[in-house]
């Protein structure tokens, strides 16, 4: 597992994701952001699995995207999806996150395998208000307590990361999709908050782990880069302009 919470509101989609990739057995193999845009078109992809699949579509949609327009990208990705079915490919799981040109924010997933329920394999399935792919919590025991609505816009903004930061003390099987996955933390690297509107894609980052490659995700550890005064105000100025 990992960390993907998608949120959309009126204007636009809040898009968390860490930053870490380990093996079966919990142990990082190395630091990295989760989240793709398309260089004009306001659209972000992010995915867990095969890294190497989720690197290529998230490539290749958001290349569509800006070569076709977003609605045009999310038909033609549907049509190939379906040509997709009898294939044999590595498992992974991606959320697209748009801004589309006749209908506003929306979102989507799609999966290559059945362990998700309620997800059919291989088919774009939009998503109401909120996605949460991520180690389950419990917002009481976040701490600073939470005093932001999930309904207002910037409830990820502060509170992202302290949450994140809860779910990296969250241990349980590595990958759901491997049965003989050893147990772990699976949540590090860094929080990243990307922020889909009508005038495009930005990326963020909230905080950054210090976690080790070669070594499996320490939670407890001091290894936390916080932000500062400075950057919390700056971030927020730059979201209210968003």
């Amino acid at each position: 597992m990992s960390c993907v919470v998608s949120i959309k509101y009126t204007d636009g989609i809040r898009l968390m994701t860490d930053g870490l990739a380990y093996d079966l057995y919990g142990v990082v193999t190395g630091k990295l952001r989760k989240v793709w845009s398309a260089k004009a078109a306001p659209v972000a992809v992010a995915g867990r699995g095969s890294q190497a699949m989720v690197d290529r579509f998230a490539k290749s949609i958001c290349g569509a995207a800006d070569n076709l327009g977003v609605d045009e990208m999310l038909r033609t990705v549907e049509a190939y999806l379906c040509q997709l079915r009898t294939r044999q490919l590595p498992h992974f799981e991606l959320l697209i996150a748009v801004w589309s040109e006749s209908s506003g924010a929306r979102h989507f997933i799609f999966t290559t395998h059945e362990k998700s329920k309620g997800f059919e394999p291989w088919c774009l399935i939009e998503q109401p208000e909120q996605v949460i792919g991520a180690p389950q919590i419990n917002p009481r025991d976040v701490s600073p307590p939470i005093t932001t609505a999930i309904s207002d816009p910037l409830f990820l903004q502060r509170h992202g990361a302290d949450m994140m930061e809860l779910m990296r003390r969250c241990f349980g099987r590595v990958s759901m999709l491997h049965d003989d996955s050893g147990y772990g933390s699976v949540v590090g690297g860094q929080c990243d908050l990307t922020t889909v509107t009508a005038n495009g894609v930005e990326t963020v980052t909230l905080r950054t782990w210090h976690d080790r490659v070669g070594e499996k995700i320490q939670p407890f550890g001091r290894n936390v880069v916080p932000m500062n005064r400075q950057q919390r105000r700056a971030l927020e100025r730059q979201h209210s302009r968003a």
